[in-house]
């Protein structure tokens, strides 16, 4: 049996090998129904100088490390880029959503720069949308998180195509709720 696979190469770092193999990425849709106007909101991220489609929007996203779980990352990255603690809003909102299982999975090497990219989506009921900062970012990597309406989102060219993403929750959604 042959295979056309690039085999992960090894690298010795203090004497130990470790393998370099393509990267898993997490992409996050989160949806915030506020309540007081009746609209879908979501936080975007715009990339900053120091990193690839700089100038443009996404979904919070970023890479699995080494020593956390998927969900841990998702948390992770939402915090970063967003100041969002996904944890606090938990306890806080109504939501659904599943931190465990991602809604989807694309693991095309041809795709996403090698990477495997697992997409996240949780929703939360709110009052008020809570205040999102670049302060845990790291510098350069996002130049500033807004809140925008999820039909605008919608029609905006995004960073890694993330707008095809935001589109596909966005009629799910909306078929669940039947509207």
């Amino acid at each position: 049996m042959q295979f056309t696979h690039t085999p992960n190469r090894p690298i010795d770092i203090d004497g130990k090998e470790h393998r370099i193999s393509r990267s898993a990425v997490i992409s996050v849709v989160l949806f915030f129904f506020n309540l007081t106007d009746q609209t879908r909101y979501l936080p975007l991220c715009k990339r900053g100088k120091a990193v690839d489609e700089s100038g443009k929007h996404c979904l919070p996203c970023g890479y699995l490390d080494r020593d956390e779980t998927a969900a841990e990352a998702m948390r992770r990255e939402v915090w970063e880029e967003t100041g969002l603690d996904i944890s606090d809003l938990m306890r806080r909102y109504p939501w659904q959503g599943d931190m465990q299982q991602p809604f989807h999975v694309d693991s095309n090497p041809r795709s996403h720069k090698q990477n495997v990219m697992l997409e996240y989506f949780l929703s939360f009921e709110v009052d008020t949308l809570p205040a999102v900062s670049t302060d845990n970012a790291d510098q350069d990597e996002v130049e500033s998180t807004i809140w925008l309406p999820v039909t605008k989102a919608c029609k905006i060219e995004m960073a890694f195509s993330h707008e095809m993403i935001i589109r596909e929750r966005r009629e799910r959604t909306q078929r669940n709720l039947g509207k």
